[in-house]
C-alpha cells in the first residue's frame, strides 16, 4: 500500500511544520492530487485514517482536491485536458505529452 508510506511522510512533514509554527492541535489537511496520481482517494483516506490515530492530527479533516491531467502538442503549443482517447494533438494530429496532473501535493494545513 503505497499510499500509507506516503502519507506517514506527509504526517511527518505536518508534524514538523506544526511545532515549527506552535500549532497543538491541526484541524484541517488539504491534498492536491492529479486526476492520473497512481494513490486513489480511497487508498489515501484509509491510510490517513490509519497513520494520524494518537497524533497531533488525530481529529483532522482530509480533504483532497483533484487537479486535471493536462496535455500539450510540441507541435504547434496546443494544449488541452487528458481523456483516455486522446492521443494525437486535436489541432494538428502530432503526438501530445502529458504535462500536469499526476502529481500527489500537500497544499495546506490548519491547525489551532
Amino acid at each position: 500500500m503505497h499510499g500509507l508510506a506516503w502519507m506517514e511522510e506527509t504526517l511527518g512533514e505536518i508534524t514538523t511544520v506544526a511545532e515549527h509554527c506552535g500549532l497543538r492541535t491541526i484541524t484541517k489537511v488539504t491534498l492536491c492530487r492529479g486526476q492520473l496520481s497512481h494513490h486513489f482517494p480511497e487508498e489515501l483516506e484509509l491510510a490517513w485514517d490509519l497513520v494520524k490515530q494518537g497524533t497531533i492530527c488525530e481529529q483532522a479533516v482530509l480533504v483532497i482536491e483533484e487537479e486535471p491531467a493536462l496535455v500539450s502538442c510540441s507541435a504547434c503549443g496546443w494544449e488541452g485536458q487528458w481523456h483516455s482517447e486522446l492521443a494525437c494533438c486535436q489541432a494538428c494530429a502530432s503526438r501530445v505529452e502529458l504535462v500536469s496532473g499526476t502529481d500527489l501535493q500537500l497544499v495546506d494545513i490548519q491547525g489551532i
